[in-house]
């Protein structure tokens, strides 16, 4: 450890006078210009990289935000996803597509989540009470809960975690 701390402890005080005498010379050490770099693959767009699988989650998922008025996606991302397809099957992206936390298994588990893209989303989720409207209010909460960023001041402070608050969000989502 008292080694590392005098390498850091050089690189620190000559760090200055090395830059000094890099300018002065015109010269630059170890650096890396990316222009040179020659890219020798074409990798389609993240559109086309997606299979049935991730674009289908992918649009359930943002469709169920949207429906609650969080939007995580910009239109211009969003629609080619929508309406784009797999163009090599080789070149598809694999394991976690995304940055959304809701797509990585464990977290899933953890918040016992079911996906928006759940066929029959309301007969994998069990509540206490006899209403099987709102099954789906739980794994919407956690949705908007993850999302909360997303809400305008008003919103956020409007929100309510219980499950009459729950039903009214399901209510205003029916009536949009």
């Amino acid at each position: 450890m008292l080694g590392l701390f005098y390498a850091y402890a050089l690189y620190l005080i000559f760090r200055g006078p090395i830059r000094w005498l890099e300018k002065t010379c015109g010269c630059k050490l170890n650096r890396v210009s990316v222009d040179n770099i020659e890219i020798d693959e074409t990798i389609p767009l993240y559109q086309g990289c997606l299979d049935e699988d991730d674009r289908t989650w992918t649009c359930a998922e943002e469709d169920l935000s949207r429906s609650y008025g969080i939007q995580t996606q910009l239109d211009c991302e969003y629609l080619p996803v929508k309406n784009g397809t797999l163009v090599d099957v080789e070149k598809h992206l694999q394991g976690t597509h995304t940055y959304d936390i809701l797509r990585n298994i464990l977290y899933v588990t953890a918040f016992q989540y079911v996906a928006a893209s759940t066929p029959h989303r309301d007969d994998y989720i069990i509540d206490q009470d006899d209403d099987d409207k709102n099954n789906s209010s739980q794994s919407d909460l956690i949705r908007i809960a993850l999302n909360a960023a997303f809400l305008e001041r008003q919103e956020l402070q409007a929100l309510e975690f219980n499950a009459k608050a729950c039903q009214r969000l399901k209510e205003m989502r029916a009536a949009t």
